[in-house]
């Protein structure tokens, strides 16, 4: 199954431990039975959101949240706006 995830989600697994972070974890680790795509602006308002709000900064670190966002840009599949609608 293929599936794109809304940033809320995985801005919520990089900061807490609920289902959000359940979700991504098995993705991340391989053992989910989907794959994610994305467009590039949707990765850049992940990136966005984890590195550059202070208050994030109590929940993750910026280091974190860098390696965090450079791990799902290299397992997602990128593809163009247009082809998610």
């Amino acid at each position: 199954m293929i599936v794109v995830i809304d940033a809320n989600v995985f801005v919520s697994a990089a900061i807490q431990r609920g289902a959000p972070f359940r979700i991504i974890e098995s993705w991340l680790s391989g053992t989910a039975d989907f794959e994610i795509v994305m467009c590039p602006e949707l990765l850049g308002e992940i990136r966005e959101v984890l590195t550059t709000r202070p208050r994030l900064r109590k929940w993750i670190s910026l280091e974190n949240a860098e390696l965090f966002v450079d791990t799902i840009e290299t397992l997602v599949d990128l593809v163009p706006e247009a082809l998610l609608r």
